[in-house]
């Protein structure tokens, strides 16, 4: 609680100090909202925005008390939504040349409902969206709220072009004789676990690396038994053709 009083009371401090400067109601450029408070259609939430810094931030109730109830102005939101996903967000274009004083949402059937159901429209980018690959594969993924997707050349190309993260020493592989999909999360030192299909749909479908046999992976057998394969997406008695498919693993003992 002393945290937050201190937040507000700096917040405070700070629009007093604007004030006095006269950058709160002074002029701004055609592209820009005027230094203030707004309120948004879709919840009736109240943000200041600064001009002079091109910030905006949510006020909650407790600061619109400190800042003396001051009425403010509706402002009006565009509505967008990713073309692969069912989620719409709300941004707030407080300077439309100036990405960081936008406000973004994602909103719930109530907040939606309230804005008057709007048709959203496709973005190529949204704000929190995360950008990589595996180390496995040079596909691009975005991933937001939960949600991984599968780039293609032209999506990544409408998001700007997003410098990827690359998750090192990390990705899918599969066996080339055997429909298992592992995940690796440490490919070097051979850690991975098959997943299911559920698993591989909700990771945005990666393509999995083939290879013969996985990293970790081993051929074993034990008296009076044949051969059996202990790996990452593959467990259990080895035909011969499997042993094959291997290259001829040199079996070891098994434990």
């Amino acid at each position: 609680m002393g945290i937050r009083r201190r937040r507000r009371t700096l917040s405070v401090l700070f629009i007093t100090l604007l004030t006095a400067l006269g950058v709160i109601g002074s002029a701004a450029p055609a592209s820009a909202a005027p230094s203030g408070f707004y309120k948004v259609s879709y919840s009736g939430d109240i943000y200041y925005y600064s001009d002079a810094f091109s910030d905006s931030f949510k006020l909650t109730y407790a600061d619109w008390l400190d800042y003396g109830r001051p009425n403010p102005t509706w402002i009006g939101s565009d509505f967008v939504r990713y073309p692969w996903s069912d989620q719409i967000y709300a941004v707030t274009y407080f300077d439309t040349t100036r990405p960081e004083s936008w406000a973004w949402q994602l909103l719930d059937f109530k907040q939606w409902r309230q804005a008057g159901s709007p048709t959203p429209h496709n973005a190529g980018w949204i704000d929190g969206s995360i950008y990589f690959r595996w180390a496995t594969n040079d596909e691009l993924f975005v991933s937001l709220n939960g949600q991984v997707h599968k780039l293609s050349f032209e999506e990544w190309a409408a998001s700007g072009y997003q410098q990827p993260e690359v998750e090192a020493d990390q990705g899918y592989m599969k066996l080339s004789w055997d429909s298992g999909i592992a995940k690796m999360y440490q490919i070097g030192a051979g850690v991975g676990s098959r997943i299911s299909y559920d698993d591989w749909r909700n990771a945005g479908f990666p393509t999995p690396q083939v290879r013969s046999s996985l990293p970790g992976d081993r051929v074993c057998y034990s008296s009076g038994s044949g051969l059996y394969y202990e790996g990452q997406s593959f467990w259990g008695v080895l035909s011969f053709s499997q042993w094959a498919a291997t290259g001829f693993m040199r079996p070891q003992y098994c434990w």
